[in-house]
């Protein structure tokens, strides 16, 4: 068997490794917040306005919280189109204690959302590519013989 015929799986799963680490830094920021951080009460004060390249508009909410004397913004990481939120509604957001700069609003879909497409998304690509490009590669030896 020629080593020529595993590159293609070989660059396929050195790719499918390096997003699975982006993957799993995504999850510690958001397992650490989650599971180590502190909650507390903050107000949408703004929504940041986007569009796609279609020209759609998408909003995403900024929330301003109170931690002793320091108040922080944190701008949230998912955008909706209608906005998800209203500008003065009360959010939960988690923070940091040590670090009030590592925060998020208190929801799935910003602390789990981008972790769990992309290591959803490399899971079924590592199974499945591996799965078609293994099986190429013996057919195509069992046919060589």
């Amino acid at each position: 068997m020629k080593l020529g015929r595993f590159l293609p799986l070989l660059a396929v799963n050195a790719v499918l490794a390096v997003l699975t680490i982006v993957a799993l830094l995504l999850s510690r920021e958001s397992f650490e917040l989650a599971f180590q951080g502190e909650k507390t009460t903050g107000q949408v004060i703004g929504l940041v306005q986007s569009t796609d390249s279609e020209g759609d508009t998408f909003y995403s909410p900024v929330v301003a919280f109170t931690v002793g004397d320091r108040t922080r913004e944190v701008e949230g990481t998912t955008a909706s189109h209608p906005p998800a939120y209203r500008v003065g509604q009360e959010v939960e957001v988690v923070y940091n204690p040590q670090d009030l700069s590592k925060a998020a609003i208190n929801k799935f879909s910003e602390l789990w959302l981008l972790p769990t497409i992309i290591g959803g998304t490399v899971a079924v690509l590592f199974v499945t590519l591996n799965l078609v490009m293994v099986g190429g590669i013996f057919v195509s030896n069992r046919s060589a013989e």
